[in-house]
């Protein structure tokens, strides 16, 4: 806090009023936490004052040292605001009983700045934490636009892949439209690598867990051989792996069937559908994945169509 020429005038009277001697002066100065040095400096100063005046003082008048210290505690800056501070403070909280008329009168006009002056910053700190939160807000919404514009870009990528006649490019572009929507929905996604004697089509992180990915875009929905090589891939792996298998032309009745009830169901499947309504404004992957794997610790099915979510 910066204090102005009312506050300044109003201790300087208070500093020079409430104390008939010296040392009484020096002893509350002190005990208000200012620097021992600046005390002394503002007596030197203010004795020299005194000795080239016109007036024949025995001793420095004690508003000569009030002026004098107020003065070194300016050209300090922040830390000496904070002294005036303290003196402010310190001052308006003495006793009564020994006030003279002007220092009563001094003291009860710093109380009065002092209650203005903390009326001021609680409606600063007021309005200060409002513009945060309007900041926040708005850099909130700001994100929220433009993932939401990442997301409409990714549906309108998934679309044109639909024309898409080339197989193999399919399937390497589905690859890396899934790999940014992992990134989107910040799911810390790896892209296709190989492991000795295995191709994985990505991972990414989901609760906890590392998700192994297995994307397919053929023509025909996915049948059980299929299913055999991707539990042969996350088997192999820690108790924490899980998988995500997407075939965008869906699965085989058959094949559904005949994993439930076979043992440990670790992944689950999604297919274009789910995709879709994934990529829709507002909607997003993980909180479809979360009915997904519900459904699936529940009932032991790893398929549940978007049609019953």
């Amino acid at each position: 806090m910066t204090f102005g020429p009312v506050v300044l005038d109003l201790l300087e009277t208070a500093l020079t009023e409430r104390w008939e001697f010296h040392d009484q002066l020096d002893s509350f100065i002190l005990r208000s936490g200012i620097p021992e040095n600046w005390l002394a400096d503002a007596r030197l100063r203010a004795e020299k004052r005194a000795e080239n005046s016109r007036r024949d003082y025995s001793r420095a008048p004690k508003r000569f040292v009030a002026q004098e210290l107020l003065n070194i505690a300016q050209s300090h800056k922040d830390i000496g605001q904070k002294a005036i501070g303290n003196l402010v403070s310190f001052i308006i909280k003495l006793d009564d009983d020994n006030n003279s008329t002007k220092a009563a009168e001094a003291i009860e006009g710093l109380k009065k700045q002092f209650e203005i002056a903390q009326d001021a910053k609680e409606k600063n700190e007021q309005l200060k934490k409002q513009r945060e939160k309007e900041d926040d807000k708005r850099k909130i919404d700001e994100k929220y636009e433009k993932n939401e514009q990442t997301r409409a870009n990714l549906l309108n990528d998934f679309n044109a892949l639909i024309s898409e006649v080339n197989v193999q490019k399919r399937g390497y572009v589905l690859e890396d439209l899934l790999k940014r929507l992992f990134e989107l929905e910040r799911l810390f996604p790896r892209g296709s690598f190989r492991n000795k004697g295995e191709q994985i089509d990505g991972s990414f992180e989901w609760q906890g867990n590392t998700v192994v990915l297995e994307a397919k875009w053929v023509s025909s929905p996915v049948s059980g051989s299929e299913f055999g090589a991707f539990i042969s891939k996350i088997s192999g792996k820690s108790a924490n792996t899980r998988g995500l298998y997407v075939s965008v032309n869906g699965y085989s009745l058959e094949t559904l069937e005949g994993l439930h009830g076979k043992g440990e169901l670790r992944f689950v499947c999604i297919d274009g559908a789910h995709l879709y309504r994934a990529l829709q404004p507002g909607q997003t992957l993980s909180a479809l994945l979360r009915i997904v794997w519900r459904y699936a610790d529940e009932t032991g099915n790893s398929y549940l169509p978007v049609s019953d979510i």
